[in-house]
């Protein structure tokens, strides 16, 4: 993956700022059902060939590590109008700079805009040939300003949602959990990229493949505002979440646990509510989950939040057919909001 940067101006006046990634985009790397097609039906088999054409550079106006929008930020007199117009000349130029160094590159990608900026960018983003799709919602948790501690957030939760996460924290009893420093996070980074790993094996659609050492670059680089907790069975570490703060947000970041324990420990439920609890007792006002898993963090209180994707390949045909080639390998996914608050 390489990075670009961008800053506007006028005249001698700072506008705005926009980030993109350079990223090499495998349809069969990305998806759990095509990288265990081999030796399957002949459909199957079909549509794991169909994956491996699918395979390109795209430029990403966003960031693959978290949810969220996070490709450019502007000045608040900007209109969303002027924020997408400069947007997208800026994504055209760089495009163009990029083609020689990136003869594979095809794919332009605006990632994740929120409902508002759909609202205002959908149609003009529509007119220059971008493909608009519905992602996995951002799945969101507003706190009620009465919960000073973690007690607080049980007692409005509806009875049986309550007793259930009680029923939680009684598996994890026996669970070490604490948060590691950069020495401890950079000591473990193997264990730690193995459970991150088996996470990701699990999950019907993944992007990004992190290397090790990821997460103690990551807290070197923005130390208090990016925090790991890891969750022990005597002396071995079976879990982790990872976490940033700001500006009274938690962003919940990339988690890692050993699937066969998962049960036995309620262990994913209990790092939602460790998660809640951080946040009651640090003074964050909401937390943002990110996306997957959808159900299970409805269930502790979080709202789906739509957020909408944008795609353009730079040739007629294969940008012609792109709305569905996307359908077709990604359908869609049918899940249940639960609603475990009393109000």
């Amino acid at each position: 993956m390489d990075f670009r940067y961008l800053l506007f101006f006028r005249n001698d006046r700072p506008l705005g700022v926009a980030y993109f990634q350079i990223y090499p985009y495998s349809t069969r790397y990305s998806f759990k059902s095509l990288r265990e097609s081999q030796g399957r039906s002949l459909p199957d088999r079909l549509k794991g060939w169909l994956a491996d054409k699918v395979k390109m550079h795209a430029l990403v106006c966003g960031n693959l590590m978290i949810t969220g929008e996070h490709g450019f930020e502007f000045q608040p007199d900007i209109s969303y109008e002027d924020r997408i117009r400069l947007v997208l000349g800026a994504m055209e130029k760089v495009f163009s700079d990029l083609k020689y160094e990136y003869p594979s590159l095809h794919l332009y990608f605006i990632k994740e805009l929120s409902q508002l900026s759909d609202k205002y960018s959908s149609d003009m983003l529509q007119q220059n040939g971008f493909y608009r799709f519905q992602v996995q919602p951002s799945m969101m948790m507003k706190f009620d300003r009465n919960w000073k501690a973690p007690d607080d957030y049980l007692l409005d939760l509806k009875s049986k949602y309550r007793l259930r996460m009680r029923k939680a924290r009684e598996r994890a009893r026996d669970l070490i959990s604490r948060k590691l420093n950069l020495e401890e996070i950079t000591k473990a980074e193997s264990t730690i990229h193995s459970l991150f790993q088996e996470v990701v094996d699990d999950a019907d659609f993944h992007m990004v493949d992190l290397k090790a050492g990821y997460f103690a670059r990551l807290k070197k680089g923005l130390e208090a505002q990016f925090q790991f907790q890891a969750y022990y069975e005597e002396d071995e570490m079976i879990g982790f979440i990872s976490y940033l703060v700001d500006d009274g947000r938690l962003f919940a970041h990339f988690t890692g646990f050993r699937r066969d324990l998962n049960t036995a420990y309620d262990l994913y439920l209990n790092i939602l509510l460790d998660l809640i609890n951080i946040a009651i007792l640090e003074g964050h006002q909401e937390i943002d989950f990110s996306r997957t898993a959808m159900e299970i963090k409805s269930s502790v209180g979080a709202i789906p939040q739509d957020m909408y994707g944008f795609l353009k390949h730079d040739q007629f045909i294969p940008n012609f057919l792109l709305g569905k080639i996307f359908r077709y390998f990604y359908p869609g996914e049918d899940w249940q909001q639960r609603r475990p608050l009393k109000n």
